[in-house]
This record gives C-alpha cells, sequence and structure tokens, in this order.
C-alpha cells in the first residue's frame, strides 16, 4: 500500500514539477544523443518522403485518402518530430525498477507512483519537443516544403491535442510496463506492445491509408491519440476542438485503468512480501 503525506495541492505539484525539471535537465545532459537521433529522425523523413513522392507521382489522382503529396510528406516529418515527444516506442525505465526490486522502495516514498513518473515522462517531452521536433520538423519545411498551418487557431488546438497525446502514449506504456509484475521479463511484452503502438497511432502511415476494417479497428484503439490526432490538427484536416473528444476519453479511461493495475501491483508486492 502505498503512503502518502498530506503536504497540500500546492507541495504536491512542486513536487512533481521539479521531478519534471530534473528530468528536462538529465536530458540535456545528452548532447550527442540529440544530435544522433535528430539526423536518424532527419534520415527516416527524407526517405519516406521520398517513397511517397514517388507514389504520388506514379498515381493518376493528386489525393489519395483525403491526402495530397504535400500533406503526406508533411505527415512524415511531423511523425519524426512526434516519435521522441510522446515516446512512442515505450521506455523501459519503470519495468527496470521491477525487475531490480527498486519498485517496493518507490511505492513507499512520499509521491504518488503514477504521477511520479508522469512528471518525469512530461519532463522529457517537453525537452524532445524544444530540441528534437522542432528542429526535426524544420528540416522538412527547408528541404521539402513541409506545411505550417494557415489559421492561428490551430496552434491552441495542437498544443492542447499534444498534451493530450503525451499523456496517452505515458498511460499506455506506464501499464504496460507494470505488466513486469506478472512476467518478470518484460521485452518480449513491451517490444510486442511498441509495435502495435507505433502502427496504430499512425506513426507509419497515415491511419486513413489503411482499409476499411482496419481503419475501423484503429479508430476503435487509442493510440490514434497519440500521433493521428495531433497530425489532423497540424495540418487543418480538422479544425474544430471536438477533435480532442476521443484523445479525453482515453486520457480518463487509462488513467484510471492505471490506477488500477497500480492497486493490482503493489498487492503482488505485499504478498511476495517485497
Amino acid at each position: 500500500m502505498q503512503l502518502y503525506y498530506q503536504t497540500g495541492w500546492s507541495s504536491a505539484l512542486r513536487l512533481y514539477y521539479e521531478v519534471g525539471r530534473k528530468a528536462f535537465q538529465r536530458s540535456t545532459t545528452y548532447k550527442l544523443a540529440t544530435v544522433t537521433g535528430l539526423i536518424v529522425n532527419s534520415f527516416f523523413g527524407y526517405i519516406h518522403s521520398y517513397v511517397f513522392l514517388a507514389v504520388y507521382s506514379s498515381v493518376l489522382v493528386s489525393t489519395v485518402a483525403g491526402f495530397s503529396a504535400l500533406n503526406a510528406v508533411s505527415y512524415t516529418w511531423l511523425s519524426q518530430a512526434l516519435i521522441t515527444v510522446t515516446q512512442v516506442w515505450f521506455e523501459k525505465d519503470i519495468s527496470k525498477t521491477i525487475v531490480t526490486g527498486d519498485v517496493v522502495s518507490d511505492f513507499y516514498k512520499p509521491f504518488d507512483y503514477q504521477t511520479f513518473w508522469f512528471s518525469r515522462f512530461a519532463g522529457n517531452s517537453v525537452y524532445a519537443a524544444i530540441f528534437r521536433a522542432i528542429p526535426t520538423y524544420t528540416i522538412g519545411i527547408i528541404f521539402f516544403g513541409a506545411q505550417l498551418p494557415q489559421h492561428l487557431a490551430t496552434l491552441p488546438l495542437f498544443l492542447v491535442s499534444l498534451v493530450f497525446s503525451v499523456t496517452v502514449s505515458f498511460l499506455i506504456g506506464y501499464i504496460f510496463n507494470l505488466t513486469t509484475f506478472w512476467t518478470l521479463n518484460p521485452n518480449g511484452v513491451l517490444t510486442l506492445g511498441a509495435i502495435i503502438q507505433m502502427f496504430f497511432s499512425g506513426f507509419i502511415v497515415p491511419l486513413a491509408y489503411l482499409p476499411d476494417w482496419l481503419g475501423l479497428l484503429a479508430d476503435l484503439l487509442p493510440f490514434q491519440a497519440i500521433i493521428s490526432i495531433p497530425a489532423q490538427v497540424w495540418l487543418e484536416q480538422h479544425t474544430g476542438w471536438d477533435i480532442l473528444l476521443p484523445q479525453i476519453f482515453w486520457v480518463l479511461v487509462l488513467w484510471f485503468a492505471a490506477r488500477g493495475v497500480t492497486r493490482l501491483a503493489s498487492r503482488k508486492i505485499t504478498i511476495q512480501g517485497g
């Protein structure tokens, strides 16, 4: 069972803010990794862009599933930019603490376990947005003319959508990480989960390209909230705030689902004696 100090909302918020800030600062120390990651994102952005351009040049229509060639290229660079912000590949930091046993002490520290890890995730995401996402998409603008929003109202809608996107990605990854309590070796579950998430989030290709039956499945899953929905907002394929409803729904569902899994995990610690 987790123990909490009655410190009040202000003290709690300050704690989680500091956790996020420390995560941001820690990310700044890995400058070579940032540059390397930027090169990798740009490389795949180049490759995917030329693939889309080749495909569109060979067809007789100017749009496919509502995407023009410019839309497809812009989507490619945006997905490459967002991959580090959303950390769509599943970090394994939580599962590592479960394997080593450090999670036992974490559960009894004076903070909310789930919110603590979310704060760390958010701090890393803010760093990635500034030092990976913006430079990556800027390269797409310079070399491929990637689109920028034409309406000022798109920017706040996109930022809110991105916050929900990061939250959904964290919650899915968090739940998958906690399965380590039952599997003991997390590699298989996390790898499979990351593959599923990357595909159904729209990172590999826009979900609009999928066949009808697979597109319907994608619409029913939470992964679309990670890449596909923010991309639709950025490309102004959908300009209404109602596009956030699926994201809001999944944030609520997954947050409480994660609470439930956390409680089950804490009971497993108690039953096993730590």
